[in-house]
């Protein structure tokens, strides 16, 4: 059955793949590396969210079978993120030895967008129930099949963390012009959405608590997500190379070839 949020999170991968590859073709990477890395991405990301979401419902599924209905729902956004990046890195950056940091730097412009595009699904079914407010833009949803329903007003969180992740996605571009050092740009957005998404996931009450009521599951990956990602900044910093304007070599003799080919066959 489709669903809001199965057509979102659809519409999200499909424009941040398309993104992604609008800012990857700058740096030299050629269209079968791209979507090639895209399709391994997407794969690993879903089975990451699936196991992040049920590491941490652990004692509320009923396993083994309830594991494999992931059509009832139940995925993980950092889980997505972190097996999406493991399956690109390893795919584009082990196995077909493509630049690495600019991969990642093009491939932070297509998380994020697929990120903030997802959540409007979410929005519309009333997911993630949050805390009560009397704010003029509190929302209650009345709709009998969303979570939020007979709650009262809540905060819109998860319009919060929309509109956070396209001012997010803005700031990539003005940063993505000032770095010449490869690699800030992706860690950027790490220690943005990171920071973001800790503070506002305080405002949401179904997240499993791990330290008491100071902090949940969210909070607690995006604390670790945030050290690595500052630790990251030290560390292309140090490095100080700049590859944004050479293509990797395979990419530059794969067009070289390419470019031989057709004049032979002029010929």
């Amino acid at each position: 059955m489709l669903t809001w949020h199965g057509i979102f999170v659809a519409a999200g991968v499909a424009a941040g793949v398309w993104v992604a590859a609008q800012i990857a073709r700058r740096y030299g990477f050629i269209d079968d590396d791209i979507y090639g890395i895209a399709i391994f991405g997407v794969i690993t990301g879903m089975a990451g969210a699936r196991l992040l979401f049920l590491a941490e419902n652990f004692d509320r599924v009923d396993w083994p079978l309830g594991a494999l209905r992931i059509n009832e729902g139940g995925i993980s956004l950092w889980g997505g993120i972190i097996g999406g990046l493991i399956g690109g890195v390893v795919y584009g950056g082990w196995y077909k030895r493509l630049p690495l940091w600019r991969g990642l730097d093009a491939g932070a412009f297509g998380l994020i967008l697929g990120q903030g595009i997802g959540r409007v699904g979410d929005i519309i079914n009333g997911e993630h129930v949050s805390r009560s407010s009397d704010l003029p833009w509190a929302v209650e949803w009345t709709n009998i099949n969303s979570m939020s329903f007979a709650r009262g007003p809540m905060h819109p969180v998860v319009a919060y963390e929309f509109l956070g992740d396209m001012v997010i996605f803005g700031l990539l571009f003005v940063l993505l012009a000032r770095y010449r050092t490869a690699g800030l740009t992706f860690f950027s957005y790490l220690i943005m959405y990171s920071t973001m998404r800790f503070g506002i996931t305080y405002l949401r009450w179904d997240s499993k608590e791990v330290l008491g009521q100071w902090m949940n599951v969210p909070q607690t990956v995006s604390a670790v997500m945030l050290v690595v990602a500052l630790a990251g900044v030290w560390w292309r910093l140090r490095a100080g190379d700049d590859d944004s304007v050479v293509p990797a070599p395979q990419t530059s003799q794969r067009l070289k070839a390419t470019t031989a080919l057709s004049a032979a066959r002029r010929r």
